[in-house]
């Protein structure tokens, strides 16, 4: 039989190699999936950070529409989304969503063109945090 002691430090060394490997294995997920954890990018940043044109990997942009940027041609809209220190030129087709108008908060997702115009495959417009039935 063992002793309290010995069974005490036998159960303390089972929950610290389990927290350990368990920590492990959380730095190991958080690791590979690192670019898809970051929501979206702003266009500062994406500016800032000299985005790779040549890179296949599409992205999230998020900021706000700039007012008197949005134009209609034909199938396509066209307008600027905006942070605090940058502006990218956007350009969608597809349906727009009821949500999205000048001042509102929107999130695309596509490519940066050679051109720095924004070449958006979705559009998801936020509402804001303010619920009125």
């Amino acid at each position: 039989m063992l002793s309290k002691n010995k069974l005490f430090k036998q159960r303390l060394f089972i929950i610290i190699i389990t927290i350990f490997f368990a920590f492990i294995g959380l730095f190991i997920i958080l690791y590979i999936f690192n670019e898809n954890i970051v929501l979206y990018k702003t266009p500062s940043v994406l500016l800032n950070n000299k985005y790779d044109n040549n890179n296949l990997n599409y992205i999230r942009l998020g900021g706000i529409v700039k007012n008197g940027s949005v134009k209609y041609k034909g199938e396509y809209v066209m307008f600027t989304i905006y942070d605090n220190d940058g502006e990218i030129k956007t350009i969608y087709k597809g349906v727009i969503p009821s949500l999205f108008k000048e001042g509102q908060n929107v999130i695309v997702y596509g490519k940066l063109s050679d051109n720095n115009m924004f070449d958006a495959k979705e559009l998801l417009a936020k509402h804001d945090e303010n619920y009125r039935p």
